[in-house]
């Protein structure tokens, strides 16, 4: 018998439809083994047409293996079709990703793979195994790195996540109890990873210690207390949107592909509710979403809005800036190279020391202090990837900063800024081994004419210290063992698009 709760969610949501076309992602842990066990039995009802979907992440060698080949030997039983590929997502992390948590990187490999499958397969929903423990725990979650309403609302039942793909949890109201019953009451044996038992990661620690904590000592009732408050919130954020929807319009001037112009007055003029999800929406019609602007940035634009300066300038994660114009806000992509076109150049760079770039329309400064003097700056390097050196300055006359650290022993001064040469090489930081700059320039996509003009910071020894605002040299990087730190900051004093 098929758990009432996934009936209540198919209803609420409208999970499913006749004739749906689903990938079922499945590790061979328990809630993927009962979601596909679930819709296979929906199949017949629905008309549904399934295709499994594993990843070996091959971060548990045997094991891991040993869950591929249960997979497929369980979809087999059903006459499911399966795809299966194996991926080293450490290794992908280390050689690409090297400032992003495992966590974050195993999921995006894993839903790209997800994504694949759905294309091949003519899928237009991905289903995965998310239950309400898991809803609650990412509450929890969010709610410790101070998430707002957004983030306390959990697991969505359902969502976009591309064109014509929408991704889908039945689970979502059955609690890890429930789908044990079921697998137990249908004899269906699955895989348990090893690695979920360990207070390794974050959601591991609040599944293993926070929310036991949480049961035996405050609430017993504690999962119920959450969801309670998420659906609250949902219906509240529901309300809010709906305001937003209706504002939207009226607030915007213009909208382009990489560029959002706004009524100032109209915007001042909203609650605060409504005028920080009206910016949010404004940067994910430029974006596609708005992962990675926090609530500082958020504050930030909203200072620019009610502040009495009418010409100022925020300059956001991921190229993006917020320039008050007046009575207008301009959210826009900006080019990551920012410098006055040259056809060659070479400045020398004194440590410390603060030079005026006249020719290139900006100013570098340079300077040498101990690490504990800059242990905030340390810990935002430890969480953001070295091509995110990007930090928010509202002053019009200095509209962008971008700003890297190396290991000051490491480095042989005299320091010189120039264009690129024949046969320049360096060791991108998060990679494997050398890679000559032109190859660089190629793997990142630069336009041709800024590739000839990209400034490069080089030490006294040739070394490549800096291709400006996209990464730093690998063997120059801060470690445990760095006691001094260069700092160094380019700052463009005009802006040319």
């Amino acid at each position: 018998m098929i758990p009432q709760g996934v009936y209540d969610a198919i209803s609420q949501y409208q999970l499913l439809t006749e004739k749906d076309r689903i990938v079922v992602g499945v590790s061979g842990g328990p809630d993927s083994i009962a979601l596909l066990h679930i819709l296979w039995q929906l199949s017949e009802e629905y008309s549904l047409s399934l295709c499994v979907a594993h990843l070996n992440h091959m971060q548990r060698d045997e094991e891991s293996k040993e869950d591929a080949e249960y997979t497929l030997r369980f979809a087999n039983k059903l006459s499911i079709p399966v795809v299966s590929e194996e991926i080293d997502v450490k290794a992908v992390k280390e050689r690409e990703s090297k400032g992003f948590p495992l966590t974050d990187v195993a999921r995006k490999i894993r839903y790209d793979f997800f994504k694949r499958v759905a294309k091949g397969f003519g899928a237009s929903k991905i289903a995965v195994g998310h239950h309400a423990n898991d809803h609650v725990e990412t509450m929890l979650i969010n709610l410790i790195r101070g998430a707002g309403p957004e983030g306390l609302k959990g697991i969505a039942s359902i969502r976009k996540i591309d064109e014509g793909l929408l991704l889908i949890r039945p689970l979502i109201k059955l609690s890890s109890q429930q789908i044990h019953q079921y697998l137990s009451e249908h004899q269906l044996e699955f895989r348990v990873d090893s690695s979920n038992l360990k207070p390794i990661f974050l959601r591991n620690r609040v599944r293993l210690q926070l929310l036991p904590l949480l049961r035996n000592e405050y609430n017993p009732k504690v999962d119920n207390a959450f969801i309670q408050l998420s659906r609250l919130i949902e219906a509240d954020d529901d309300y809010i949107n709906e305001a937003v929807n209706h504002v939207l319009p009226q607030a915007i001037i213009e909208h382009g592909k990489k560029m959002v112009v706004m009524d100032v007055d109209r915007l001042s003029g909203l609650h605060p509710a409504i005028q920080t999800r009206v910016i949010r929406r404004a940067i994910a019609m430029i974006r596609a979403d708005t992962t990675g602007f926090n609530y500082q940035h958020i504050q930030g634009i909203r200072q620019l809005i009610t502040g009495i300066h009418p010409q100022t300038k925020l300059s956001l994660p991921f190229s993006i800036s917020v320039k008050r114009e007046y009575k207008h806000l301009v959210i826009k992509e900006e080019s990551i190279y920012r410098l006055k076109q040259l056809g060659g150049y070479e400045y020398l760079v004194n440590i410390p020391g603060t030079e005026e770039l006249s020719d290139l329309r900006c100013t570098i400064k340079t300077d040498v202090v101990l690490t504990e003097a800059i242990f905030s700056d340390i810990e935002y390097i430890k969480k953001h990837p070295a091509a995110e050196y990007r930090y928010p300055i509202q002053d019009a006359k200095h509209p962008m900063v971008l700003r890297a650290y190396f290991d000051y022993e490491q480095v042989t001064p005299p320091l010189t800024l120039r264009c690129r040469r024949n046969g320049d090489r360096f060791h991108p930081y998060g990679m494997q081994g050398t890679k000559k700059i032109k190859d660089f320039f190629m793997d990142l996509k630069l336009p041709m004419d800024t590739r000839d003009r990209m400034p490069l910071l080089v030490d006294k020894k040739g070394n490549i210290l800096w291709v400006i605002g996209l990464r730093i040299n690998e063997q120059v990087k801060i470690t445990s063992k760095t006691q001094k730190v260069l700092v160094v900051s380019m700052v463009s004093r005009t802006v040319s698009n």
